[in-house]
C-alpha cells in the first residue's frame, strides 16, 4: 500500500510539473506574441476584419487614416506603443496643419486598432484612452462655390452635366443622392424632390443604397420653377442623371463628365462645394434651399 501511495504521489507531482511547464510555455508564447507583433500587422488584421462590414462611403476616411498610422508606427511592436507615443502622433498630425476633424479621424483609427489588439491579446491596455487633442487644433471652413461659379452654373445648363450642377446648387444634395434619383422621386405638381436613397461606388461600380448617408438624409426638398423646367425633359429616363448607357453612372464616368461639362464655362467648384452655397444662392435667386 505505501508503495502504491508513493507511486500515486509521484505521478501527481509529475502531472503538476507538466502543467506548470505547459503554463510557462504558453505564457512565454503570449509574451512573444505581444513583444514581437508590430503595429502594421495588427492594423492590417483589424482592417481585414472591419472593412468588409463598412459601407464604401464610410471607408473613405478610414483608409487614409489606416495608411497614415501604419506609415507612422510601422514595424514598432504594438506592445511598446504607450500613450506618449500616440500623443506624439497626434501632435505630429497637428504640425502638418491637418484640420481638427481630420486629426480626430486619424486618431480614431489608431484607437480602433488598439481596441482590436486588446481583444485579441496583443496588449492589455489601450494607450489611446487618455489622448486629448490640444484646444488650438486648427479648424477649416468648408468653402462654398464662388459667385462667379454660381453665375456660370446658372448659365450653363446646356452642358452635359449642366442640369445636374444646377440641381446640386439649388437643392444641396450629395452627388450620390442626385444620381440615384428617378422620375418617381420628382413631384412636378407639388414642386418637390424626395431623397430616399443614395449611390455609393465600390471602386468604380455604383451600388444603390436604400437610405441616404444619415437618417436625417431622408427628406423632401422644394424645387424652384426654373429648375423644374430643366428637369421635365429628363422625366422619360430611368434615372435623371444617368451614364451613357442610361443606367447609374460609374464613379470614373461621373468625374470625366463633370470635368468636361465644367471646363468650357470655366467652373472650378466641386459637387461637394455646392452643398455649402446656400447663403450666396439666396442672394442670387432668392430660393431657400435646404442643405
Amino acid at each position: 500500500a505505501p508503495l502504491i501511495l508513493l507511486g500515486v504521489f509521484t505521478g501527481l507531482v509529475s502531472m503538476v510539473r507538466f502543467i506548470l511547464a505547459a503554463m510557462n510555455a504558453l505564457e512565454h508564447l503570449e509574451e512573444e506574441k505581444r513583444t514581437s507583433t508590430n503595429f502594421s500587422r495588427v492594423a492590417e488584421a483589424w482592417s481585414d476584419e472591419a472593412f468588409p462590414k463598412l459601407q464604401n462611403n464610410s471607408l473613405k476616411p478610414y483608409k487614409p487614416g489606416l495608411k497614415a498610422a501604419i506609415d507612422y508606427f510601422g514595424d514598432k511592436p504594438i506592445a511598446e506603443i504607450k500613450p506618449l507615443h500616440v500623443q506624439r502622433y497626434a501632435d505630429y498630425l497637428l504640425s502638418q496643419k491637418y484640420a481638427a476633424k481630420t486629426v480626430k479621424g486619424k486618431i480614431l483609427v489608431v484607437s480602433l486598432v488598439m481596441k482590436y489588439a486588446v481583444l485579441n491579446g496583443y496588449i492589455e491596455i489601450d494607450p489611446t484612452t487618455r489622448i486629448r487633442l490640444p484646444s488650438h487644433a486648427p479648424k477649416t471652413k468648408r468653402e462654398a462655390a464662388t459667385e462667379v461659379d454660381i453665375d456660370k452654373i446658372i448659365a450653363s445648363t446646356d452642358q452635359p452635366f449642366g442640369v445636374l450642377a444646377l440641381f446640386l446648387l439649388m437643392t444641396g444634395c450629395r452627388r450620390g443622392e442626385a444620381v440615384a434619383l428617378t422620375p418617381k422621386d420628382i413631384d412636378i405638381e407639388r414642386k418637390t424632390v424626395s431623397i430616399t436613397k443614395t449611390v455609393e461606388w465600390l471602386g468604380n461600380v455604383p451600388q444603390v443604397k436604400p437610405t441616404p448617408k444619415t437618417d436625417a438624409g431622408v427628406r423632401e426638398i422644394p424645387l424652384p420653377d426654373s429648375l423644374i423646367e430643366h428637369l421635365k425633359p429628363l422625366m422619360s429616363q430611368e434615372y435623371l442623371f444617368p451614364g451613357h448607357d442610361g443606367k447609374i453612372i460609374s464613379s470614373s464616368a461621373f468625374s470625366r463628365r463633370w470635368a468636361r461639362s465644367q471646363a468650357n464655362p470655366g467652373i472650378e467648384c466641386t459637387p461637394h462645394q455646392l452643398r455649402h452655397t446656400q447663403e450666396t444662392l439666396l442672394k442670387k435667386v432668392f430660393f431657400p434651399c435646404r442643405i
